[in-house]
């Protein structure tokens, strides 16, 4: 499914959804097979050739990444001049963007455990499984989300659900499985391009049974990018989507941000809570949804601000606001 900008008057932005994959389903098995047989010595000359293909050949990741660094640099030049030199930043950049894939090789295939993981804040997961209860997790495309499965070597009865939105990232996921080392029966992969009432269910039965929904909460919907809320992030005003909050909401479950990042080489897992539970009448429920998606953004920007070089939202984040 695709979708198309709200306005057709500006210069011509894809959204996310509508930007094709870069690379093939052969690339990424020879890239795989790559780390699998031969580890990171491998692996990284091999990456090499790939992200200078991708630097030349990807304008809209290199558009955007520029836009990014940019914001970056005017919001906080200390934290922009300690990335070093601004010429080959956007390589730089993507060269990130490739090393992420090696991280999650890894820890799809068991060699990253919980000893190499810093935990902020468990005792708010560790309270809710103890409860039995569910809640949403909003996470992001900074760092490497996939890294939380390494807590699965510690909770075995957690349930997790991961909704995606394109079958980009389905296809990717489908075959890391073929490579899965790790206990990971209780993760789910589900995808969703509209929010119904069947996929409502589901998720309020998941809830109920004690289960997480984790959900990407920086970039527009795909089947209406107009339904998001502008907050400010990085200095300028930027559009979150409503959707996950909104889910929050009708399932008036709690609403914890998860961000994974990787500092000094050791990963850290931030937990922080946004809401107990997020309720609200109908007439208000607009009013609480700005709310969040402000406190959330916050959250992002001060781990963003952490790792700038991690965050790889590769579409034009800004523009939303364009006239």
């Amino acid at each position: 499914m695709s979708a198309t900008s709200n306005s057709s008057t500006r210069k011509p932005v894809s959204h996310w959804s509508d930007i094709k994959e870069s690379g093939t389903y052969i690339g990424m098995r020879w890239m795989l097979n790559a780390y699998r047989f031969g580890g990171k010595w491998l692996f990284k000359p091999l990456l090499l050739p790939v992200i200078v293909y991708f630097y030349l050949a990807n304008k809209n990741a290199r558009r955007s990444s520029g836009n990014y660094l940019s914001m970056l640099k005017k919001f906080s030049p200390d934290v922009y001049q300690g990335l070093g030199c601004s010429r080959l930043l956007s390589f730089k950049h993507l060269w990130y963007f490739g090393d992420l894939l090696l991280d999650k090789l890894a820890v799809w295939m068991g060699h990253i455990g919980i000893n190499d993981v810093t935990v902020h804040n468990g005792s708010l997961m560790n309270t809710l499984l103890q409860q039995k209860r569910g809640a949403v997790l909003l996470i992001s495309h900074l760092g490497n989300f996939e890294i939380c499965r390494a807590l699965n070597s510690q909770h075995r009865d957690m349930k997790l659900t991961i909704l995606i939105h394109t079958k980009h990232a389905q296809k990717f996921n489908q075959l890391l499985q073929q490579y899965d080392d790790s206990d990971s029966a209780n993760i789910k992969l589900l995808q969703v391009t509209e929010l119904n009432v069947a996929t409502a269910m589901e998720l309020s039965e998941r809830i109920d049974q004690g289960g997480f929904i984790a959900i990407a909460a920086d970039r527009v919907a795909i089947d209406n990018p107009v339904a998001s809320t502008h907050v400010d992030f990085l200095g300028a005003s930027a559009a979150f989507p409503r959707g996950p909050f909104l889910i929050a909401a009708i399932l008036k479950a709690p609403l914890i941000s998860l961000q994974c990042i990787r500092l000094k080489g050791r990963y850290h897992i931030h937990f922080d809570s946004l809401s107990e539970a997020v309720k609200a009448p109908r007439r208000e429920r607009d009013e609480l949804i700005t709310q969040l998606t402000k406190d959330f953004a916050q959250l992002l920007q001060k781990y963003c601000l952490q790792a700038p070089l991690q965050w790889f939202n590769f579409f034009t984040f800004w523009s939303s606001n364009e006239k």
